[in-house]
């Protein structure tokens, strides 16, 4: 009987997972989540917090251990102002994103899982023609505001907000630009990879002022320590075979 209770509430569980939105708006702004310090925000249940946030634990060096408000995920699309010379972003609210649907770093949506969202959550940069989002039809299909030849474009700024785990004993939310922006450097993109237009053709040796977006790829660098790691232990299994046989003269 037991396990029969369990197996239905287990199933229950899944199912009401399976129905909850993958997005949902919120009244946060971007500036709003980039000064929260939720070190401040003392709690003893989730009620305690506010929304779209949950009662956590933080454990610091000397042991102590604080019970406080964690935040979860958020994109913050903001739109370019032309009336101000100097393209001051006007903010808007804030999606909140269920993480246990939505994969935010592949920007995809999760296994298992399908998507209610009429709202295309991918930007393509408009410079990257090997790009493809869902399909589009028109501008309010994308949360970027731009529909192009079938893939939702970048149209102004749009920032990840996450919490990171216990960045100099405290939570910190993360604000930065998802794949498609524009940037300058690496710090600008959540993904911590602002890639150049021309970063594999030779071309970009000539280039001054290279066109710059935000892509999902992380830690090039990391990657390609990997893929030379991997050709020198082929060729360590090769010479070492080698010239362990072959005879003395």
């Amino acid at each position: 009987m037991k396990l029969q209770i369990l197996s239905l509430l287990s199933t229950s569980f899944i199912y009401l997972s399976k129905c909850q939105n993958i997005i949902q708006p919120t009244n946060y702004t971007l500036s709003y989540l980039q000064d929260v310090d939720m070190f401040q925000m003392k709690c003893t249940s989730d009620k305690d917090c506010p929304p779209y946030s949950v009662c956590d634990t933080l454990t610091l060096k000397n042991g102590e251990v604080h019970s406080i408000c964690r935040f979860g995920d958020f994109l913050c699309p903001g739109r370019t102002d032309a009336f101000f010379m100097n393209k001051e972003i006007a903010e808007e609210p804030c999606l909140y994103v269920n993480s246990t649907m939505y994969d935010l770093d592949r920007e995809a949506i999760k296994d298992g899982f399908s998507n209610d969202s009429t709202l295309i959550l991918q930007t393509c940069s408009s410079y990257d023609n090997g790009c493809k989002t869902s399909v589009c039809s028109k501008n309010s299909d994308c949360l970027s505001g731009k529909c192009s030849d079938g893939s939702c474009v970048n149209n102004g700024e749009i920032y990840r907000c996450s919490t990171l785990d216990n960045v100099y004993e405290k939570y910190v939310i993360k604000c930065s630009k998802v794949s498609g922006m524009n940037c300058v450097g690496d710090s600008e993109c959540y993904s911590n990879n602002c890639k150049s237009k021309f970063d594999y053709d030779d071309d970009d040796i000539y280039d001054p002022d290279p066109i710059r977006y935000c892509s999902l790829e992380k830690d090039r660098e990391s990657n390609v320590l990997i893929v030379l790691a991997i050709v020198l232990v082929f060729f360590a299994l090769i010479l070492i075979p080698i010239c362990y046989f072959t005879p003395k003269q």
